[in-house]
Order: structure tokens, then sequence, then C-alpha cells
């Protein structure tokens, strides 16, 4: 690896665009907080008085402090390969361990230098659970999905008759 050289970020398959670019240092790719790792999150919490910055995804969380080595990754602890640090006044943070604390999957090639970054394949919805039809062959539940539900009407109280008598008309003609 080249200490110092520019890396291509590709994210989903979509190359990170920024004015700061992403750098090998220490044989780590560090990255500026914004946008590389603003849109691998879900959000971002700093906390001023303890100096951190939790970044959090689906049920995953990785809390960082500048200066420090080591990183929280859910409940446990996880040594960086690089402290993060502040460079011109943004915080520079090693990409690959935050992303892969984040629940991502993190490729790289030295040879192009490309840092491929993967969100996982969503998770699949509930299927219906299979039934055995009077023939025996098993088969699976028909699922009716209703674009607009029928309103149901909400009824309360005691129903009364009516009082007044209902008056017909009859069209003389």
């Amino acid at each position: 690896m080249i200490h110092g050289a520019p890396v291509a970020i590709v994210v989903d398959g979509r190359a990170v665009a920024s004015s700061q670019p992403a750098l090998i240092e220490a044989g780590t790719v560090v990255v500026p907080l914004d946008p590389y790792l603003v849109g691998l999150t879900t959000r971002i919490e700093v906390d001023p008085l303890a100096g951190t910055i939790t970044f959090l995804r689906d049920d995953d969380s990785v809390t960082i402090a500048p200066g420090k080595r080591t990183a929280s990754v859910g409940s446990r602890l996880v040594r960086l390969p690089i402290a993060p640090y502040l460079r011109e006044g943004g915080l520079i943070i090693p990409l690959a361990p935050v992303a892969r604390g984040l629940g991502l999957r993190v490729s790289f090639d030295g040879r192009t230098r490309v840092l491929t970054v993967l969100s996982p394949a969503p998770r699949p919805l509930r299927t219906p659970v299979p039934y055995v039809t009077p023939s025996g062959a098993p088969t699976v539940a028909p699922v009716r999905v209703d674009a607009t539900p029928t309103p149901r009407p909400i009824v309360t109280g005691i129903p009364r008759p009516r009082r007044t008598p209902i008056e017909v008309h009859q069209d003389p003609g």
C-alpha cells in the first residue's frame, strides 16, 4: 500500500464523491466523517461531554473518540488500527473497522486502490406457512393484499328506533 495515496470508495456500487479524498495512512484507509460515514449510518450521535461519536445503523452501533485507538462495537471493545484524529478541522476515521462494526461488508483492492462497502442483503419478510391440501401435496397459502381497506363503521351506544315516520310521496303523473 502507498502511504498517503488517494483511495476510491464505492458504497453499494456507487462511487462516493468528496472534496477531501480518502487516504491510506499507516496501512489503513482513513476518511473524513462527511460524506463517507454519513451515508453509511442511520443516525450519528455526538456526546461533547464524553468526547465520543456514536454511529448507528439498524441494531448496530460503533462509538469512537478522537485520539483513542479503541472503539466500542455494541457492547464489546475493539482495537482500531489507527486512532481517529482531526485534520483541517474535520474528523478523520478508519473506515473499514467502523463499517464492519455497523454490519457492512468491506473489501479493499490494493492494486486499483478501491475500497468497496456493501450493505447486507435485506432480511427476507416472513413467508407464508405451507399447508397440506387434501391431495397431500404441500402448497403455499395464498396471500391477499388489499390496496385500500374498506372502512368499517364504528357504532357506539344503544340503537334506538326511529321516532319520526318516513313520509312516502307518490308522483301524480
